[in-house]
């Protein structure tokens, strides 16, 4: 079930800034519950993340455990189509 969220805009802001204003609340958030996700608007994936051979991602930071854990990106039908793209791509 989708939630929708109102983002409230502070004087002054940009409907984009306070998007970016509330994604960072987030992440704060999440921060102090012991987890964050990684942003890969500010950081690149090899920083985060390994493409092991069978298709599976391992984490090499606690934020890319995280995200992989908590949005579940190694279910067997991601690691299928990895696979397939990886073979399609001759590597």
């Amino acid at each position: 079930m989708a939630r929708t969220i109102e983002i409230v805009l502070q004087k002054g802001e940009t409907p984009e800034s306070a998007v970016r204003r509330f994604r960072q609340e987030v992440m704060n958030a999440q921060a102090d519950i012991g987890g964050q996700f990684v942003d890969l608007c500010a950081s690149s994936f090899d920083e985060h993340f390994v493409q092991q051979r069978n298709g599976k991602w391992r984490g090499k930071t606690l934020a890319a455990k995280y995200t992989i854990d908590s949005i579940r990106l190694n279910r067997s039908h991601l690691v299928e189509l990895r696979q397939i793209l990886r073979d399609l791509a001759g590597e």
